[in-house]
């Protein structure tokens, strides 16, 4: 396992839109993005919603042409409407719920659909 980290090829998530107030878009190369409740430092993202949202929630394991999305056994993490069960992968335009918080994101900025 320690091997596939190792060489792991660059990829860039990029947040498109977000319904939180001061939410930062942008785009991160982060090989693993971690989000959580407030407060949590340890954590890329931090979702609003106090104890409806786990302190580690669910991160993205984010590699070229190679994007999953892991649910950490939290109160609930979608993607695109779907409930996330353990991991699903990421493919281009998506939109990451996680309680009243959607995250709008792409795995590749030329990919909108």
């Amino acid at each position: 396992m320690d091997f596939h980290f190792n060489t792991m090829k660059e990829n860039t998530i990029t947040f498109l839109d977000c319904n939180v107030p001061d939410f930062v878009l942008g785009s991160t190369v982060n090989p693993i993005i971690k989000f959580g409740r407030e407060e949590y430092d340890l954590n890329d993202y931090q979702v609003p919603g106090g104890n409806a949202i786990s302190r580690r929630h669910c991160l993205i394991i984010n590699s070229k042409d190679n994007v999953w999305l892991y649910d950490l056994e939290s109160t609930g993490t979608y993607l695109n409407d779907e409930k996330v069960t353990k991991k699903m992968p990421i493919i281009g335009f998506n939109i990451l719920s996680i309680n009243d918080v959607d995250y709008t994101i792409t795995t590749d900025k030329t990919k909108l659909l």
